[in-house]
């Protein structure tokens, strides 16, 4: 046998040791490579399944907590064109019904029983979070086109190892090593998406059934990437906005409004359209510019006002506070905006008011005090310290008994208590030595609202001595009458 082999030419050993090797490596592939790229197929699908429904789970996260079932719908409504699934369902778990489905007539039913047959099976993923199972995704996929594929590949390789033991060894060489590239390259590009790392195309040629899965996966991979990018940009979108609901607020960069909210739209006059890529310092008075870009310059987040001119050029009063942040490769600011207009006009309704009122009661004679319901004295009015029976030093924060002589103290702790029993203000006169000179004094406690009790007192001396000079003559008068 050697010897004969020998003698054969150079050229048709190549050509039988081609033929041999093709025939052995086509044998191996037909006898061994359909076991493993039916294995690697069903991972690669699983892998992508489990891909699928992580994406699809995050979206019904936000569903059914928002109740909100529309952009769910058109997600899987994109499902439908991968050929592998048949059918897919969200159901709500607190109501055991289905939300969303690709069979409308299953939505707001009960979820009907999931059994896997002979060519499909169901795939299933609980939404919810540690605390609560909002609901669940079920897919149910097809056996179907897979199976048809490997079995038009498996064919297709008799077909080939036929050919190419008639001559075409080295085409069919190639096809196998073109077969295993594209397996390792589908291979690779699920590995990636499952691992949650950059988009990674096929970019298969031709029309046969790897070539068909590879662009399938392709389509799908940047479906679900556009979506999940989709998902993650309106997630922080609504984390940033849902953080200062009531508040004017905008994204800038060095400056350069990039994202605004209607709050700030309503505020400022201007559209969204009209404020994003606008300089922020737009929206302010110039001669208050400087302090803002203090601000931003040394990243301050403190709260600090500042005048800000609308779109059709009127002042408004603004309070803002702005923090720094990281947004992927940009340092964003975000400001919070609030318009002080009411709280101006309050805060000048109020020291009018104030004013207005110390006014009044700095023309009254009378002395007014407030006093706790312990007898303490807490506040005082009086035109002059010369009125008081001693300096509000010695008397705030005192008690009566503490200041007034003993007589007068217990005259006012009785009433005091009496007017904070029934409600009623209670009235009493006592004299009063100030300055070597006796004086009367008429008090009029008045219960407030808060518990404290006012007390109003009035110097009626002249009213006594007119009093007591009027019964002095009426005496005198009456002494006369009898004496006649």
């Amino acid at each position: 046998m050697p010897h004969l082999w020998n003698r054969i030419s150079l050229k048709y050993r190549i050509a039988l040791t081609i033929f041999l090797l093709e025939a052995i490596t086509f044998t191996l592939v037909l006898t061994i490579m359909p076991a493993g790229f039916r294995q690697a197929a069903f991972t690669e699908l699983a892998t992508g399944e489990q891909a699928v429904l992580r994406v699809l789970g995050n979206v019904s996260y936000q569903a059914l907590l928002s109740q909100d079932y529309g952009f769910l719908a058109s997600q899987i409504e994109l499902l439908q064109d991968d050929s592998h699934i048949e059918e897919v369902l969200v159901w709500d778990a607190r109501r055991n019904r289905v939300v969303a489905s690709t069979a409308p007539e299953l939505i707001g039913q009960p979820v009907p029983p999931l059994t896997d047959g002979e060519w499909f099976y169901w795939r299933t993923l609980p939404v919810g979070s540690d605390r609560e199972q909002l609901g669940e995704i079920a897919i149910r996929y097809s056996r179907r086109p897979l199976l048809v594929a490997l079995e038009r590949a498996r064919t297709a390789g008799w077909g080939l190892a036929v050919m190419g033991m008639a001559g075409v060894a080295l085409i069919s060489l190639l096809m196998g090593r073109m077969l295993t590239h594209r397996l390792t390259v589908l291979t690779g590009a699920a590995e990636a998406l499952a691992s949650n790392v950059q988009y990674v195309p096929t970019i298969f040629r031709g029309q046969d059934e790897i070539a068909r899965l590879g662009r399938a996966f392709d389509r799908m991979t940047r479906r679900i990437r556009e979506t999940m990018t989709a998902l993650k940009e309106s997630e922080e979108r609504f984390q940033r906005f849902s953080e200062a609901t009531f508040e004017a607020i905008f994204f800038h960069e060095n400056g350069i409004i990039r994202d605004v909210n209607e709050n700030l739209c309503r505020l400022s006059g201007y559209s969204r359209e009209e404020l994003t890529g606008r300089n922020a310092l737009e929206l302010i008075v110039e001669e208050d510019r400087p302090l803002v870009m203090e601000h931003i310059r040394q990243g301050r987040e403190a709260p600090y006002e500042a005048t800000g001119v609308r779109k059709d050029g009127i002042r408004v009063p603004l309070e803002l506070r702005a923090k720094s942040f990281q947004y992927g490769e940009k340092k964003l600011r975000v400001v919070a905006v609030r318009d002080l207009t009411e709280r101006k006009q309050i805060e000048a309704a109020l020291r009018e008011s104030e004013a207005t009122t110390r006014a009044l009661l700095a023309a009254i004679p009378d002395l007014i005090f407030r006093l706790s319901p312990e007898g303490k004295f807490v506040e005082y009015l009086s035109r002059s310290k010369e009125e008081v029976y001693a300096p509000p030093e010695v008397f705030l924060g005192r008690r009566i008994d503490e200041v007034m002589p003993e007589h007068i103290a217990q005259q006012a702790l009785t009433y005091l208590r009496k007017t904070i029993e029934t409600g009623i203000p209670q009235r009493f006169e006592y004299p009063l030595e100030i300055k070597g000179a006796n004086r009367f004094y008429e008090a009029r406690l008045v219960l407030t609202g808060k518990g404290d009790v006012l007390a109003i007192v009035r110097d009626i001396t002249e009213r006594e001595a007119m009093q007591q000079a009027l019964r002095r003559s009426e005496q005198e008068l009456r002494l006369i009458v009898e004496a006649s």
